[in-house]
């Protein structure tokens, strides 16, 4: 991930209710890895298609990863494990925010009944305004909007990992 890229993981909410019986404010990263929250989901055509109107279909490592965009710009990922979806990852370039990419993306996220996993285990519904401001918070966003500071920043108040 390069430091401009704001990551976003892809839930289908039912999958979330199931589990939580409501829709959390956050999501732990063990509760995400801990489950398989696609179940039988496979990769539709539809789906395929969608989001090859977003960004251009990528080559993949990986027959079981599908890819479109650009490894250090806008990308969506589909991994999948034998024909089922196992997850999809988005990242987003957020030095220059292209915002026909992003309506796209909460359009599909809404047709399909998903919601938005941030990097930092927010869990939000399909919603520009929530996802905007999501990335405005973020270090990705700081950094993009003055690399000196984010970087005297981090020298001063270093992140525990």
């Amino acid at each position: 991930m390069a430091i401009w890229q704001y990551d976003l993981h892809c839930l289908p909410e039912d999958a979330v209710l199931r589990r939580f019986g409501a829709r959390p404010l956050t999501i732990s990263r063990s509760d995400f890895d801990a489950l398989n929250w696609w179940g039988d989901t496979s990769c539709r055509a539809d789906m395929c298609r969608d989001f090859g109107r977003l960004l251009s279909k990528s080559t993949s490592w990986s027959e079981d990863l599908k890819r479109w965009g650009e490894e250090d710009g806008n990308r969506i990922d589909v991994l999948l494990g034998l024909g089922k979806v196992e997850g999809i990852f988005v990242r987003i370039d957020v030095r220059v925010i292209a915002y026909g990419f992003l309506m796209g993306l909460i359009d599909i996220a809404s047709k399909n009944g998903w919601l938005l996993l941030t990097q930092d285990g927010f869990l939000l519904p399909a919603s520009m305004t929530r996802l905007l401001s999501a990335i405005q918070k973020s270090d990705s966003f700081r950094f993009v909007s003055d690399p000196e500071a984010f970087l005297r920043m981090l020298q001063n108040h270093p992140k525990d990992d």
